[in-house]
Parts: structure tokens; C-alpha cells; sequence
């Protein structure tokens, strides 16, 4: 009856921490710039660290695509959709897209996942 009730208890709390909010979002860089776009959103103080490091932000990860020479896919989990919308302020407010813009083959596409799976 105990491990019943704990079981329970842990299924709900699971529940309160579930992010809301899965974005796969693919960024099409133009080729001659993707590696440099990579490299910073790995390794600079305003890439992934400042998205990890935003509000929310349960996790985030990029990976190069082998199929293509343009493509970035970026995996993000957020608590709330608010909190993403005020980190896309925030990137937008600081310049960080003005930086980035020209570097893009195409306007990145933001891919809202259900939070079902299988």
C-alpha cells in the first residue's frame, strides 16, 4: 500500500517538472558559413550557453545534418511556452539574429512536438 501511494506521489511530481514545450527547429545556413555558425553556437558565451542558461530552458541540443551541407537541427525542451517566447525576445532584443541573419540560407523553421510519444 506504501510503495502504492509513493508511486503515486512520484508519478505527479514527474507531471509538475515536464517541460511543456519540445521545438525541433532547422536552421538552413548558407554552406560557406555553417561550420563557423556551428563552432559559435557551440563554444561562444552567447550560443547554447545563454539558451541553457535562459529561463526555462530544460534542454537544448544542435546537431550538424549529414545530408545536407546547410542544415542545423536544434533539439530545445522548455518549461513554459512564455519562456521561450522571452528567450526569442531576448535573442531578438540583443542583436543576436541581426548578427546571425545573414549568414542564413533560409528563415529557421520552428517545429512544435506534442508532448505525446512513442
Amino acid at each position: 500500500m506504501l510503495q502504492r501511494f509513493l508511486n503515486i506521489f512520484k508519478s505527479k511530481k514527474q507531471e509538475e517538472t515536464e517541460p511543456e514545450l519540445t521545438i525541433l527547429v532547422l536552421i538552413k545556413i548558407k554552406p560557406e558559413f555553417r561550420q563557423e555558425v556551428f563552432d559559435s553556437l557551440k563554444n561562444d558565451e552567447d550560443g547554447i550557453k545563454l539558451t541553457k542558461a535562459h529561463k526555462g530552458c530544460v534542454s537544448a541540443e544542435g546537431r550538424l545534418s549529414t545530408d545536407d551541407e546547410e542544415t542545423i537541427a536544434v533539439w530545445e525542451r522548455w518549461t513554459t511556452r512564455q519562456d521561450h517566447e522571452d528567450y526569442m525576445k531576448m535573442r531578438t532584443d540583443s542583436g543576436y539574429f541581426d548578427k546571425v541573419g545573414p549568414k542564413f540560407a533560409s528563415p529557421p523553421v520552428f517545429i512544435h512536438l506534442s508532448k505525446d510519444s512513442f
